[in-house]
């Protein structure tokens, strides 16, 4: 079996090997730890990439076998939404939203406040596509049970349809060892056919130096701001003495 891996850090995790000797969910969970640990990560958050990387992998080798009953995962399409990871459509075509949360804890439980967007977003994605509602899936790969909602949060089983945990992955994929056979060999394809990770360049000298002046400028009127990117002298030093302007000493 072969499956195609449409994440855009799935190249990255292929070149740093981080799957190459797993064989169990587990074991695949720490490497990503591991990962994070490492001066190799090119990421800010390495632990959460990979865990969407397996969760994209188990939906396209398994989907159709959970009671989800997953036709079609499609993460391209929240590459630039909040508050979601991944589109799904069952076999008729009903839509789902799904979101990747990684936790250390393992008895970490949601607040309403947690999945905030993620619900919202699912409401105003229905209105969009003109349908009655959208199925909202959370998948938990490191808690070990469904049991992740905290009491207050009275109606988390009304805004989130579907929990999947720890325990669910590992279900099917200790049927199924050959699963991380087909993933090794799918962020190996993704490796080929995806554009190799660039690192940005560093800030040239003169960047540099406007950033710092940019900031003391900011300090000395103690504004809450930084500039993040200088281009031009000039531009900069209208917009510095603007914002001075703004912020004038109390």
């Amino acid at each position: 079996m072969k499956v195609s891996l449409s994440h855009p850090w799935a190249s990255v995790y292929h070149t740093h090997g981080v799957f190459n000797d797993v064989k169990t969910w587990n074991e695949a969970i720490t490497a990503i730890h591991l990962f994070e640990k490492s001066k190799e990560k090119v990421t800010s958050d390495p632990r959460g990439m990979g865990c969407e990387i397996l969760v994209e992998a188990f939906f396209k080798v398994f989907g159709e076998e959970t009671h989800l009953g997953v036709f079609e995962f499609d993460p391209a399409q929240a590459k630039f939404n909040r508050g979601w990871d991944a589109r799904v459509f069952d076999k008729d075509g009903n839509p789902g939203q799904i979101q990747v949360k990684d936790k250390s804890n393992p008895s970490f439980q949601f607040k309403e406040d947690d999945l905030h967007s993620f619900t919202n977003e699912a409401y105003k994605q229905a209105r969009r596509d003109e349908v009655p509602w959208i199925k909202r899936i959370l998948c938990v790969p490191t808690l070990p049970t469904r049991d992740v909602f905290h009491w207050s949060w009275r109606d988390a089983t009304e805004e989130v349809n579907q929990v999947y945990c720890k325990a669910d992955f590992e279900f099917f994929t200790d049927k199924k060892p050959e699963f991380w056979d087909i993933l090794r060999d799918a962020l190996k394809c993704a490796a080929q056919s995806q554009t190799a990770f660039v690192p940005p360049p560093p800030p040239r000298p003169p960047q540099v130096k406007i950033d710092r002046a940019c900031n003391l400028a900011l300090l000395s009127h103690e504004a809450r701001s930084r500039v993040v990117a200088s281009m031009w002298y000039w531009k900069d030093a209208l917009r510095v003495s603007v914002v001075a302007q703004r912020f004038p000493r109390a």
